[in-house]
């Protein structure tokens, strides 16, 4: 009721307009209801009683449930409706691995330790068909293309001394390769790649002090040992690629030798280059050999990492 009318169609016109009010502004409108309509009845009743305009007025309004549900509910009260399978254990686990799973993702070392992983599996292949050429290299054998136990028969000739030196680039290649892990777990364990900060030698050796010193000695050591043993592949894979073209070429059997046999020395070619720049650089700085771009690690790993001064 309205204490300040008593004219029941001055009541219904009232109601009416609160309601059109409602209905226009209530979804742009937080403020709640009651002051909705109490500014609203004040407004009308100003000129008519300015003693009460001040105090608070009510009035009765005869609205279903429905209508009160749709037109005066602000959004900010509605209930939100919760899917029922967000409650179950199998919901709630797989959102609990999916969140590790996207942390480790974010995670700087868990990204560039699956970089490497996944380029050494690619690589795999193509060092040892690169590595092999006499045995994967199709070659003519008399009066037919020679098969697998032809080619890796072993002779005290040539082609026997071509096949000793294919599997000692082998394992040169799988020897630089484990160290060329070993290195590359090393920068990435204690060291980061921070683009915000200096990558000059200088500014490296000096954050290098702040790692303990057999942490310090041993990614020295294995950039050191990486440089010798790529040195010594290069050297090793150019003999190889020599003495296995002059074979391949005595056997020779279509244009497919020839194409075969460059491939596997490009595929080579652009990886020792590749280790070739890793290696070939100032002291103190220290590029991956498997992430994208050479990343340069200039940054001690944040474990590791004290206040200090220069």
């Amino acid at each position: 009721m309205i204490k300040a009318l008593n004219s029941k169609k001055e009541k219904k016109v009232l109601q009416k307009m609160v309601l059109m009010y409602i209905k226009e502004n209530m979804g742009e409108n937080t403020q709640p209801i009651d002051k909705i309509v109490e500014d609203i009845v004040k407004e009308l009743l100003s000129d008519m009683d300015t003693k009460n305009a001040n105090k608070p007025v009510y009035i009765e309004m005869p609205i279903s449930a429905q209508e009160s549900q749709e037109l005066i509910r602000p959004a900010s009260q509605i209930q939100t409706v919760v899917p029922y399978y967000t409650q179950s254990y199998l919901f709630k686990i797989l959102s609990f691995i999916y969140q590790k799973i996207k942390d480790k993702i974010n995670n700087q070392e868990f990204y560039q330790r699956y970089q490497a992983v996944s380029s050494i599996l690619i690589e795999l292949f193509r060092v040892i068909t690169s590595s092999l050429l006499i045995v994967f290299v199709p070659q003519k054998c008399g009066n037919h293309i020679c098969t697998l136990s032809e080619t890796i028969q072993f002779d005290f000739d040539l082609k026997g001394v071509g096949l000793a030196i294919n599997f000692i680039t082998l394992i040169s290649f799988i020897l630089m390769y484990v160290i060329e892990i070993w290195r590359e777990n090393r920068l990435i364990k204690y060291l980061d790649v921070n683009p915000n900060m200096p990558n000059d030698c200088e500014y490296i050796a000096n954050i290098m002090n702040i790692l303990p010193t057999d942490k310090k000695e041993k990614i020295l050591n294995g950039n050191t040992y990486y440089m010798y043993i790529a040195f010594i592949t290069i050297l090793v894979y150019i003999i190889n690629a020599i003495i296995s073209g002059i074979i391949i070429n005595h056997a020779y059997l279509s244009n497919q030798t020839y194409a075969t046999f460059i491939t596997y020395v490009i595929f080579m070619i652009t990886k020792l280059t590749n280790s070739y720049g890793v290696v070939n650089t100032e002291d103190n700085v220290f590029y991956s050999a498997y992430l994208k771009t050479n990343v340069q690690f200039n940054d001690i790993d944040r474990k590791y990492k004290k206040v200090f001064e220069f």
